[in-house]
């Protein structure tokens, strides 16, 4: 359980649990184009608590309309508040508590995009599989507090509240790539308008 504690072992690691269900997704749906999954996330499975899916069909919403209402800034900020709080905070890393949750949700994330991805004929893919990294990024942080918290439990070992420094760094670079992540989606769709 001490390897889990470490978020430079808990990267890598979740980071092949990644890969590897992505490279099985993508040879099946090569090899068999009937594989169908309903939705690319775990989300649109119905898999995650209600209030989690609930909050993000109205952040969704709130999205939509400032796309209509061509207010760019209040989408960009809809759309953060989501990949952090919901996306990240919330399913990767508070779930992180039980942590086998984000450990499944990055194999199912893996092999859904490794199905899809013969299915985009564009480089939108790869904006997934980037955001899909970062989240691995949370996942880590999860995963650790979780195994602190199973060690604590099952092995009454001492539970350390103090958040480590990797943890911080961790997480400012999460929130950096996230929000650089969503300045660059912000940035296509004005293009995209604007063309």
């Amino acid at each position: 359980m001490n390897l889990l504690q470490n978020l430079n072992f808990v990267f890598p690691f979740l980071l092949i649990l990644y890969f590897i269900p992505f490279l099985i997704g993508y040879f099946l749906r090569k090899s068999n184009e009937n594989i169908k999954i309903m939705g690319s996330n775990i989300i649109d499975q119905g898999l995650v608590d209600r209030i989690t899916v609930r909050l993000a069909k109205i952040v969704t919403n709130f999205k939509k309309d400032s796309l209509k209402n061509k207010n760019y800034l209040l989408y960009f900020s809809f759309n953060f508040i989501e990949k952090v709080f919901i996306n990240a905070f919330i399913t990767r890393i508070l779930y992180g508590f039980i942590f086998i949750i984000p450990i499944f949700l990055t194999i199912w994330n893996g092999f859904s995009r490794g199905v899809f991805i013969l299915t985009f004929k564009n480089r939108a893919l790869m904006l997934f599989i980037i955001e899909d990294l970062i989240y691995i990024l949370a996942a880590s942080i999860g995963v650790n507090f979780g195994a602190q918290i199973l060690d604590f439990l099952l092995l009454k070992s001492s539970f350390n509240f103090a958040i480590k420094p990797s943890v911080i760094n961790y997480s400012v670079y999460l929130i950096l790539l996230l929000l650089l992540l969503s300045i660059f989606e912000i940035t296509i769709i004005i293009w995209k308008n604007d063309n």
